[in-house]
């Protein structure tokens, strides 16, 4: 792979005691686009597309600190 890649993430009021941490996975040069992961279990894993509505895109942009999605 051998890629360049950066991580932003965020720690949001989650269910419980936790919280929820988001991060964009990708190429440091595009700040702005990546692969969304979230840390669960404490690991970090990538959130699946299937359903993934640009309602949800919009959410997950504005906690990484963006304006919203674009489709």
């Amino acid at each position: 792979h051998g890629g360049l890649f950066s991580i932003v993430y965020l720690k949001s009021p989650g269910f419980g005691s936790g919280s929820i941490q988001l991060r964009l996975v990708g190429d440091k040069r595009k700040h702005y686009e990546g692969r969304l992961e979230v840390f669960y279990d404490n690991e970090w894993g990538t959130i699946c597309d299937d359903d993934f509505s640009i309602e949800a895109a919009h959410v997950a942009c504005r906690e990484l600190g963006f304006l919203g999605a674009v489709a």
